[in-house]
């Protein structure tokens, strides 16, 4: 074999190591946010530290498109459990919520439940949402999600079609959009959530979600935040968040840091 073929070959094989680096089958990540909530003339701070993992049923490929959508673009199926502790002035506020999200590969098909389970203070409030799904075309996801919310004896039911697409590509976007009814007291309320996220490169992500609720009291929330990549396998995100809930005015500054191994 000629040297320079030689060369080749261990040129290939560290680009190929490189590459499969990138790849990775679990994510762990730790936030922070900090800001207040208002209500008739009174404001209290607020803050919360956030945990979360995230455990891949097989390695992800990361060659698809945006860092940030690998584990969707990929079809990946995933177990996941996450913890906040907080406070609102001095009442304590904690949650902790397990997801499974299974996928098939080859007919697109999948399935998502989510349980929540928290306490504000010495009232408890109870998740459970359920989702099927189907990839109508490679990047693009169609679901059908049923959301039941309890906060000691109160219960909403809720129930969203909604649609996920991302493009690939040097310059990419996600787009995500959903509508449904919304149970809020007596009457069953339309709900609309819009979300997109551009991506000038793989590694860095900039975006906004919207959600509102037409009913009789305000009920509007938004987002913006930018998510970077600073290696393949370490990202930081920074975001600020608005809601206003009848007359209830919140806002946050959020952190948080995850990585990928």
């Amino acid at each position: 074999m000629k040297i320079s073929k030689i060369y080749a070959l261990i040129a290939l094989t560290t680009v190929a190591n490189h590459a499969l680096a990138d790849n990775y089958t679990n994510e762990a990540s730790i936030g922070i946010s900090n800001g207040d909530v208002e209500s008739a003339g009174f404001s209290a701070d607020a803050e919360s530290v956030d945990l979360s993992f995230v455990a891949n049923f097989s390695e992800v490929d990361t060659s698809k498109g945006p860092l940030a959508e690998a584990s969707f673009l990929d079809r990946t199926s995933s177990f996941s459990i996450g913890y906040s502790d907080g406070e609102v002035g001095i009442v304590d506020t904690t949650d902790l919520s397990l997801g499974l999200r299974v996928v098939g590969k080859e007919n697109g098909l999948t399935g998502e439940i989510l349980f929540s389970d928290g306490e504000v203070q010495d009232i408890d409030t109870e998740t459970i949402a359920l989702s099927v799904g189907y990839y109508v075309a490679k990047n693009t996801e169609l679901s059908l999600a049923y959301i039941d919310v309890e906060v000691e004896d109160i219960n909403s039911d809720s129930l969203f079609l909604g649609v996920k697409h991302v493009s690939s590509g040097d310059l990419a976007f996600s787009i995500e959009a959903a509508v449904g009814t919304v149970e809020t007291g007596t009457d069953d309320d339309t709900a609309f959530v819009l979300g997109g996220t551009f991506y000038p490169s793989s590694h860095v992500g900039i975006g906004a979600n919207y959600t509102t609720i037409d009913s009789a009291l305000d009920n509007d929330s938004y987002e913006i935040f930018v998510d970077w990549f600073i290696t393949p396998v370490a990202a930081i995100t920074l975001s600020y968040s608005d809601s206003e809930i009848a007359d209830i005015e919140s806002d946050s500054i959020n952190f948080s840091t995850r990585f990928r191994f």
